[in-house]
């Protein structure tokens, strides 16, 4: 019977026998099965396989010992575990070789190789154990293995950030800084493990060896994702927690009720300075504060558009987030930053390493975590921090007896209580706060950058630096900038549609049309939504035509005239940009019709298409309709459209773009 369950799992190749040759051939198998089995040169499973020899079981027993010395901090019994490991793998992968006379049978055969296959990847899992182990080693060492033990299992779940002491955090981050080349290590043999587990034939296996392929089918690919941001965080945790010495970063606070193309209107900033992962200064500020200094140097040059729709003379640390690539606008930024505080008495002569932008969405995920927290006798909760905050700056600080420069004290001291909050947390709450920073940066809520390129470098590995990314297809990403707006953006509803057609010359018209839902009213803080509005594309693109552009707005323009449509070439795109705007209750749309360049064109004639969409930083969630039409079948596509549409030369989806999202379409 185990000869015969051994079969089942046969591939979709089909062959004619008469019944004695059927007979025959079904012996035949079962009886090379079977001396596969018994004679030591079966497949081996590492992780439990149903059948195996004697040396791949005496792997497998090793690995399972390594790994149980491993869990007790026993890093020397789990090396030599490892050992015992790999010279059974390699023993058994030795002894098949024997059979290499049967190879020529044609199931058997491949069976064979199958096997070798999964011994193959298992001696180079084996080297990722070790890589894991030797980090596991360094990170040890930085407590006591009671200490260390007892945390992971839960003994010391209650213990804060603030109370582990301080050379455990300084050894630590040097821990993690130490083992960059023990990970890099890591992430090239998993990549060789990988590639030897592609390799393996996975249709028309006997049913141990499918099994014994499973966990490698679940676990390597998991390892590989997971050290793709493990081993960029690694340089990334260090820097910004100031190892080495103290580093001070500059805070925006953007608010994106306001929305700026780089993020939010920066109301208010900060200095962070932090050392050897704790926090040696904080203070946070008014943005006017430092921008009424600008006053005493020569104006700063303007983007026309600020000019045009706002009347502004000279760029201020305020609006300085223009450019909609975040590296770029952080640089615009700081630069500004230097500049007006030079002359702030208020303000000391730092060298700042780097820049974190935030928007509220952040601040309500981590009350989340800390629960309800009071400034000045008011409660602010997840629910109310956005608008309570906002009319407590604009409007309530009169109401308290407070000034305009005291008004964002409220602000200073909600922060300070939330900083406490957050570092006085149980150990087992850490990981709510890790995912509201993940989550935050994943959707461009939260944006770090760093003037040292080689931070820089992994920040843009991780997808966390908000640039304008290169694409090898086509590109989408719609950039909104409020200007004079006050704080509209909660109440515009944007639902955009994507569509491709051909035109009568065999040309790929690419439109964007993008409905703007104004859903407010006139307020103290929600006016028409003046908006001007940049679309990125691909590079090469050409400009045909637009609908809605305005001249200005209702107010300015009666007549309602047409504006122009300016065109960009930046950061490896081209943008055509236009103003509009929106009464409230009222809907706007622009439309932008353009003829996608022989880069797009060339290919879909080769049997695909690809395209990236980009959220803006900052930005609001938007509805995405794609419409495309191609002259050719549609075979796959990623994610699918609803079976519907299939068998046609369409691709049509409707999403959501709530962070960066990348399409696929293959042709027949």
């Amino acid at each position: 019977m185990s000869g015969l369950n051994l079969l089942e799992n046969q591939g979709p190749e089909q062959y004619q026998y008469s019944q004695s040759e059927r007979l025959m051939s079904k012996t035949q198998k079962i009886l090379i099965v079977l001396l596969l089995v018994f004679s030591a040169l079966a497949i081996s499973s590492v992780f439990g396989a149903a059948a195996s020899v004697s040396s791949a079981f005496a792997g497998k027993a090793a690995i399972e010992r390594a790994g149980k010395a491993a869990g007790e901090l026993d890093f020397d019994t789990a090396s030599k575990e490892l050992d015992v490991a790999e010279k059974s793998f390699k023993r058994a992968l030795s002894r098949s070789r024997l059979m290499v006379f049967a190879k020529p049978i044609p199931w058997v055969g491949k069976q064979i190789n199958a096997s070798q296959g999964v011994l193959r990847v298992s001696l180079a899992t084996v080297e990722v154990v070790r890589d894991v182990l030797g980090v596991a080693r360094q990170v040890s060492s930085v407590a006591p293995s009671g200490d260390l033990l007892g945390m992971l299992n839960g003994v010391s779940a209650a213990q804060s950030y603030k109370d582990m002491p301080k050379e455990t955090k300084r050894r630590i981050l040097e821990e993690l800084s130490r083992s960059i080349p023990e990970l890099q290590k890591l992430q090239i043999d998993v990549g060789t493990a990988m590639r030897a587990y592609n390799a393996i034939p996975k249709y028309g296996l006997a049913g141990p060896i499918s099994d014994a392929l499973l966990p490698f089918a679940q676990t390597l690919p998991a390892l590989s994702s997971g050290l793709e941001l493990f081993v960029p965080l690694a340089s990334v945790i260090p820097e910004f927690a100031g190892l080495g010495g103290q580093k001070n970063f500059l805070i925006l606070f953007e608010n994106n009720s306001e929305i700026r193309p780089a993020g939010g209107f920066i109301g208010t900033y900060g200095v962070l300075s932090v050392e050897d992962g704790d926090i040696k200064d904080f203070y946070a500020r008014d943005v006017y504060s430092l921008d009424k200094n600008l006053e005493k140097l020569t104006s700063v040059p303007v983007p026309a558009p600020l000019s045009r729709y706002l009347g502004i003379s000279s760029l201020y640390m305020r609006d300085a987030n223009w450019p909609p690539d975040f590296p770029t606008s952080s640089q615009r930024v700081l630069e500004l930053f230097k500049m007006e505080s030079s002359v702030d008495p208020e303000q000391d002569d730092i060298m700042i390493s780097g820049l974190i932008a935030l928007t509220p969405e952040i601040g309500e995920d981590l009350l989340r975590v800390t629960g309800p927290i009071s400034s000045q006798g008011i409660e602010f909760t997840p629910e109310n921090f956005r608008e309570r905050l906002q009319y407590e700056v604009e409007f309530g600080f009169a109401r308290r007896g407070e000034t305009m420069g005291e008004r964002k004290e409220i602000f200073t001291e909600l922060l300070d209580e939330m900083r406490n909050r957050l570092s006085s947390l149980p150990a087992e709450k850490w990981d709510a706060v890790f995912s509201a920073f993940n989550s935050g940066l994943d959707k461009k809520f939260v944006r770090i950058f760093s003037n040292d390129a080689q931070t820089q470098k992994s920040i843009s590995a991780l997808g966390w630096s908000g640039e304008i990314s290169a694409a090898d297809g086509d590109y989408l990403q719609i950039v909104d900038a409020n200007l004079g707006s006050l704080k509209s953006n909660p109440f515009v509803e944007r639902n955009i549609i994507y569509s491709i057609t051909k035109t009568s010359e065999g040309k790929n018209l690419g439109t964007v049309k993008i409905e703007y839902k104004h859903k407010g009213e006139f307020s103290d803080t929600v006016t028409r939504y003046r908006t001007y509005t940049r679309v990125y594309v691909p590079q090469g693109s050409r400009f045909i035509k637009a609908e809605g552009a305005m001249l200005n707005d209702r107010i300015k323009n009666p007549e309602l005239k047409p504006g122009d449509v300016d065109t960009y070439q930046e950061f490896g795109k081209t943008a055509f940009g236009a103003f509009i705007s929106i009464e409230p209750q009222e809907t706007g749309v622009l439309t932008i019709y353009y003829e996608l360049p022989e880069s797009v064109a060339n290919q879909i004639s080769k049997g695909s298409y690809s395209l990236l969409v980009q959220k803006q930083n900052g930005g609001w969630p938007f509805a995405l309709t794609l419409d495309l039409s191609f002259d050719k079948n549609v075979s796959f596509a990623d994610p699918s459209e609803d079976s519907s549409e299939f068998g046609d030369g369409k691709y049509k989806l409707n999403t959501i773009i709530d962070q960066d999202k990348e399409f696929y379409v293959q042709f027949e």
